[in-house]
């Protein structure tokens, strides 16, 4: 008896701190965490996590408050949408980036964040955050494979397939050492032809 009391207390609780972070009650919501441990990546029958309808809500404060408790900003519900894709707050947008959630995810449907937003009617200051973030990831690509292109262009076709080679061969060495491998063909009786 004593069991299923404590079964529905934790699920009371579990319903508490939904409402606590629906209602946007930073305080009762950080209560709840600190007095016991909650599965913040649990779904609904839509597959929501609390993540998504903090950020949803743009509760920035409950929104950090998941994030640094464990709650996962790359999560998907039932329809492929994240966090991000129910998001219109710069600020909240800013964190869930910042804590992995990506700008070019597509949900079911193929739209983009940015795309779920704009047809939400968010502000066009709100769409220039997520095109920021997208340069920046673009840059960043870019930046990477001229990086490549600088190093494959001075080392030459020919030294880069050495090095390749070279590489290929370390680690099928290293893997060959490391397994026993060698010790193990040491040990063997050898074939007499």
């Amino acid at each position: 008896m004593e069991s299923i009391d404590h079964m529905l207390d934790m699920m009371e609780i579990g319903n508490d701190l939904q409402e606590a972070v629906l209602d946007g009650n930073v305080d009762l919501t950080i209560n709840l965490l600190e007095s016991r441990k909650f599965d913040l990546n649990k779904r609904d029958k839509q597959g929501r996590t609390l993540l998504h309808y903090a950020a949803c809500r743009g509760q920035y404060e409950i929104v950090e408050l998941l994030l640094e408790q464990g709650a996962k900003a790359h999560l998907k519900d039932k329809n492929g949408n994240t966090p991000l894709h129910w998001c219109g707050h710069a600020e909240v947008i800013d964190l869930l980036i910042n804590q992995g959630a990506k700008v070019d995810d597509r949900n079911c449907i193929g739209a983009t964040p940015k795309e779920m937003a704009k047809r939400r009617g968010v502000p066009r200051a709100v769409l220039q955050v997520f095109d920021q973030y997208k340069k920046e990831e673009e840059v960043s690509q870019n930046n990477l494979k001229t990086l490549f292109h600088e190093f494959s262009e001075e080392l030459g076709i020919k030294n880069l397939l050495l090095l390749i080679l070279l590489l290929l061969f370390i680690s099928v060495y290293a893997a060959y050492t490391i397994t026993g491998l060698s010790s193990h063909l040491k040990r063997a009786n050898p074939i007499v032809v």
